[in-house]
């Protein structure tokens, strides 16, 4: 069930749906222990490319990469400026000019 909270907490509508629609099962029975959490993430890992849980989850990590990719630019930016203006930088806990 741990594996699942965050993918529930994150995409609840998306995955309501999905199972729905792809495997005619009502969430509920996930609440109910009706239908156990290693079974329904294999049902979510099953679906297909193109559902809305997938398609979702896709598009989540794409915006968490893009914003490691832009910390990344704005420290090195950081970095740049503290350099031309003279400043001590520390990198890996050394201290340099």
């Amino acid at each position: 069930m741990t594996v699942l909270l965050p993918r529930w907490r994150l995409f609840p509508r998306e995955i309501e749906c999905d199972l729905s629609l792809y495997h005619h099962i009502d969430i509920a029975e996930w609440h109910a222990g009706i239908l156990s959490s290693r079974k329904l993430l294999a049902l979510l890992d099953g679906l297909p490319d193109e559902s809305w849980y997938k398609l979702s989850v896709a598009r989540f990590i794409q915006e968490m990469e893009d914003e490691q990719e832009d910390a990344v630019v704005t420290d090195i930016r950081s970095l740049i400026f503290a350099q031309l203006h003279g400043q001590k930088i520390e990198v890996s806990g050394e201290q340099s000019d």
